[in-house]
């Protein structure tokens, strides 16, 4: 099935097209010939509609991500080289260690959204 959007200026070019499709409608269908509606799709305001866009189908993940120690001294990198050292120490030490060394790989997968939430990609 094909879709097609309409998109107007204003109400009064829709209306001047309307008129204009139903001039052609007098006319019954040939026999034989089906007549089929097509969805108009409206916008408030006579604001331009969205481009269409193919629908997304993203994979839903069934498990937490797993992280390694590269991953995050990886991401680390980044927010030192944005000049967030302190900052960067100062969430080492929240998770009660020294450094990125000392923390425990279960402590990976909170110490990557934290990074993540400083800006860090990961």
């Amino acid at each position: 099935m094909a879709q097609i959007t309409v998109v107007y200026k204003d109400f009064e070019e829709m209306k001047a097209v309307a008129r204009e499709l139903l001039k052609g409608e007098q006319a019954a269908p040939a026999q034989g010939q089906e007549q089929t509606a097509v969805p108009v799709q409206s916008t408030s305001a006579c604001q331009p509609a969205p481009s269409p866009a193919a629908p997304v189908q993203q994979a839903v993940p069934t498990t937490a991500p797993s992280y390694t120690r590269e991953d995050l001294s990886r991401a680390a990198i980044t927010l030192m080289d944005k000049g967030l050292q302190a900052q960067l120490q100062q969430l080492v030490q929240s998770f009660g260690v020294n450094s990125l060394m000392e923390l425990p790989p279960e402590q990976y997968g909170n110490f990557a959204t934290a990074l993540r939430g400083m800006g860090a990609e990961i």
